[in-house]
């Protein structure tokens, strides 16, 4: 009697150091229907992680501890997912100055294999890729007699695909019939040649609003053994910014303070540190220091009632935690203190407003 059962083959996670344990649980990974067929011929199964995801290979017991492939991969597959984005963790992440939109693969341009989905190694942008996504017809323009062949191969592959192009050609229909990576060349007359590499699918083409795709080849390489399952991470790097509190005084609190109309009383901040946060501290802002956008911040929760507004801005540049917040304290002249909360997940910035 024949039994069969999943075993890892390889994972996908994504990792953010705002959460304890480095895992995000933000991004979901969904196949398009391409690689859903590939995964049903295959017999790989896909499993939606809190992470990411994992695909898993069935397998056939030929004994007590060896097991084989139901079907084995026999030719290079390439699995596509779009990476839909379910909270505001992008807030939280350091991508300023980089596209909206990003490639995450386990593929070189020249075939070869990445061990890790990290920024700056293999974390870049459709553009920095050279990488036009497409549906599988593409129509090529061709300005009549510049080019006299097309030549059209799958990354990663040898095989090439050549077709002629004719003296007073000015497009050039192309077919191909399996999503993936290619390299179309355009050839001169002189030899010369002119590339752009696409990536062919359908779903993809029509999912621009999605943040990220997310491509995975395996071939016939791989190891089945599910102690050596491949596991590639996207590490995503923190933000950080200074952390500012604008601290208004009213008239009726400064005369309740001073017994005067004119007085300002003395404030400080504390910054008691909490692991994982990093020790800092918080410093008064002159007023002659303060930037339009400092004063236009003011101006903002000032009114006629208001004496002043005081401004504190910590002296590094920290990050916000799933940890518990370190404890900041307004402490006054008249030992009088107050707690004061602190940046929430869902703050795009991290001014905040106190009222006195």
């Amino acid at each position: 009697m024949f039994q069969y059962r999943y075993e890892p083959l390889l994972s996908v996670q994504f990792k953010h150091p705002y959460y304890l344990n480095g895992v995000s649980k933000d991004f979901d990974c969904l196949p398009t229907a391409a690689t859903v067929d590939l995964l049903q011929e295959y017999s790989l199964k896909l499993a939606q992680t809190k992470g990411g995801l994992k695909i898993l290979c069935q397998k056939e017991y030929t004994d007590a501890v060896t097991t084989i492939p139901l079907i084995p991969i026999d030719q290079p597959l390439d699995l596509f997912f779009v990476v839909q984005v379910n909270s505001d963790i992008l807030n939280l992440s350091d991508l300023a100055g980089l596209p909206k939109r990003y490639w995450l693969s386990n593929q070189n341009a020249d075939g070869t294999f990445k061990e890790n989905l990290a920024l700056g190694a293999t974390l870049g942008s459709v553009d920095e890729l050279a990488l036009s996504i497409a549906p599988l017809s593409l129509q090529l323009a061709l300005p009549p007699g510049l080019y006299r062949q097309i030549q059209v191969n799958k990354l990663g592959e040898t095989p090439i695909r050549q077709m002629d192009v004719l003296p007073t050609q000015e497009t050039f229909n192309l077919t191909i019939s399996q999503p993936g990576q290619y390299r179309v060349s355009k050839i001169k007359a002189d030899g010369t040649r002119d590339e752009t590499n696409y990536l062919l699918d359908q779903t993809l083409h029509q999912a621009s609003k999605y943040w990220a795709v997310l491509h995975l080849r395996l071939d016939a390489t791989i190891d089945y053994d599910p102690a050596n399952a491949v596991q590639y991470t996207v590490n995503l790097p923190h933000k950080q910014s200074t952390w500012r509190y604008f601290v208004a005084l009213s008239k009726a609190r400064q005369t309740g303070l001073f017994d005067s109309a004119t007085s300002l009383p003395m404030f400080s901040l504390t910054y008691e540190e909490t692991l994982p946060y990093p020790d800092t501290s918080f410093a008064l802002k002159p007023n002659a220091n303060w930037t339009a956008e400092d004063l236009a911040m003011a101006g903002a929760i000032r009114n006629d009632k208001t004496a002043a507004v005081f401004l504190f801005e910590t002296a590094l540049a920290v990050p916000l935690f799933e940890a518990n917040s370190p404890i900041v304290t307004l402490l006054t002249t008249g030992a009088k203190k107050m707690l004061l909360p602190t940046p929430r997940r869902d703050q795009y910035t991290t001014n905040l407003f106190v009222h006195l």
